[in-house]
């Protein structure tokens, strides 16, 4: 950015997404070339922006979320966006569409010749862009993974990239705990706090359950519908997604595994609240709950 004379606020969410090892390494080349795509091609110079009544420092944002057993990775820039001019009329002088035919296209099909060959608007070349290997070593790669990438874009405003990467068995930390004896695991990054439920309050807003812990008033959820109602639920397990929270009660805390979760989608489909399972030394399917769903139903 410093040798492009340019200003950039760099930004990550969700550094907590855990990918599996083998995956993450063929995502490095990838995401620079993303993050380096926005500097070069998308956050314009302090003067420009200030021009175009922007504050004179972009914003790039590399993010990272699990939707049920996806990972979805976002690069976003508030720059110029995308020329959808610019790449037809490239697109017309490498022959790969004609006049006419270009004509007929979509936004969204012109901004996919990007992802030719050796395709690259760039005025010039640089070490950051414009070499000829670009966005299409990106989607390759992609494919590779089993995963796709699509572009969102609007001139003037900035460009979004979004990466969505297939279910994967990935290594995890997780808290084993019993729900009306039964064996389940929580991932340990979206264990917030463990108490003890004796001597807390339960009240009923909206027909829900809610505690009060520590000035906050938090749902309270016995998975019932999951796990059947245990006798003695003692335990209070604080998860958290985002900046969401919700409290679940358990009859015990076994400990903390590393273990391999298996996405349930490719086991027997879909089932609310869980995202997977593991087998554990013992041979025990124990389900992996799905702590963003179960948060969502808040």
């Amino acid at each position: 950015a410093n040798r492009e004379g340019k200003e950039v606020d760099f930004m990550i969410e969700g550094g907590d997404t855990e990918l599996d090892r083998s995956v993450m390494d063929g995502l490095n080349d990838p995401l620079m070339h993303l993050i380096r795509n926005g500097i070069d091609h998308g956050i314009e110079t302090p003067e420009i922006r200030e021009a175009a009544g922007k504050p004179r420092k972009g914003t790039l944002l590399l993010s990272a979320r699990r939707d049920r057993d996806n990972v979805i990775i976002t690069i976003q820039d508030d720059g110029q966006g995308i020329s959808a001019e610019k790449v037809k009329k490239k697109a017309i002088e490498r022959g790969l569409v004609s006049a006419e035919e270009a004509e007929g296209l979509t936004r969204d099909e012109i901004i996919d010749f990007l992802f030719r060959p050796g395709f690259s608007t760039a005025e010039a070349i640089t070490d950051i862009s414009g070499r000829g290997v670009g966005l299409d070593v990106v989607r390759t790669t992609l494919e590779g993974l089993k995963g796709t990438i699509k572009v969102e874009s609007t001139e003037g405003s900035g460009s979004r990239f979004e990466l969505l990467l297939p279910p994967t068995m990935a290594i995890v930390t997780v808290m084993m705990v019993r729900i009306n004896g039964r064996r389940c695991a929580i991932p340990v990054h979206n264990v917030v706090e463990v108490a003890s439920l004796e001597g807390i309050s339960i009240h009923s807003i909206g027909g829900h359950d809610t505690i009060l812990l520590r000035d906050e008033v938090l749902p309270l959820d016995r998975l019932d519908d999951m796990f059947g109602r245990s006798p003695r639920t003692d335990i209070l397990v604080v998860l958290q997604h985002q900046n969401r929270k919700r409290s679940i009660a358990v009859d015990l805390i076994e400990g903390q595994q590393e273990v391999v979760i298996k996405p349930l989608s490719t086991v027997v489909g879909t089932c609310r609240g869980v995202s997977g399972v593991t087998i554990p030394g013992d041979g025990e399917v124990v389900p992996v709950l799905d702590v963003n769903a179960i948060i969502k139903e808040t």
